[in-house]
């Protein structure tokens, strides 16, 4: 936009894809299970960025 003003986008995407096993094998009620877990999730940002005449370091 300007030496002092700027705009900012950013984008995020993340999955998982996990198996989870569990159980008891031993006695006379045994038993396996298994967790299967998938998901996925994604994200866009925005932002404003203003730098200060003066300062090198600070851009709030």
């Amino acid at each position: 936009m300007s030496p002092q003003l700027v705009l900012g986008l950013g984008l995020n995407v993340n999955t998982l894809d996990s198996t989870q096993n569990y159980g008891n094998p031993y006695g006379s009620q045994a038993n396996f299970n298994s967790d299967n877990r998938k998901s996925a999730s994604f994200g866009l940002n925005i932002g404003i960025e203003r730098h200060i005449k003066g300062t090198k370091r600070l851009s709030p």
